[in-house]
């Protein structure tokens, strides 16, 4: 007796895995156990400002049509809500980055935060799994 072992995704809601077992004079049993609802997680690793650049950073490549409204991203620089003036989603080098910019740049000393909700349009990874929410999240400074 013999037998293989398969494990594939299907696509961005299922995957399976396949065991198939070769018995006596070529009868053969397949065992197929499918993964409903199984989807990968796109996990936010940390965040970084330099400047006026506000890096976010996830695990895994993002859609980069998937750049999220001004409206789901709070920055708070020493508490006080500041102005986004652009985003972008899948941002070199790895496409792993949600890249924001401040109306104005902070100081090396400035304390800064950042929250997302989404929206209409949220960030997700190239399967189509969306991040999940996160509040005031401590940003690294960077400036020098």
């Amino acid at each position: 007796m013999a037998w293989s072992h398969q494990y594939s995704s299907v696509n961005s809601k299922f995957a399976q895995d396949t065991v198939v077992i070769a018995l006596n004079n070529n009868v053969f049993l397949a065992i197929i156990i499918r993964f409903i609802g199984f989807r990968p997680v796109c996990v936010l690793q940390g965040a970084v400002i330099n400047g006026a650049i506000l890096t976010i950073t996830y695990n895994e490549p993002l859609d980069g049509y998937s750049c999220p409204d001004f409206t789901d991203i709070t920055v708070k620089v020493n508490g006080q809500i500041k102005t986004l003036t652009s985003t972008s989603t899948g941002g070199l080098p790895d496409g792993k980055t949600v890249i924001l910019t401040l109306q104005e740049a902070v100081n090396s000393n400035d304390t800064v935060t950042v929250s997302y909700t989404k929206g209409t349009n949220p960030i997700q990874d190239l399967a189509g799994n969306a991040a999940a929410n996160f509040t005031d999240m401590s940003v690294i400074n960077n400036t020098p």
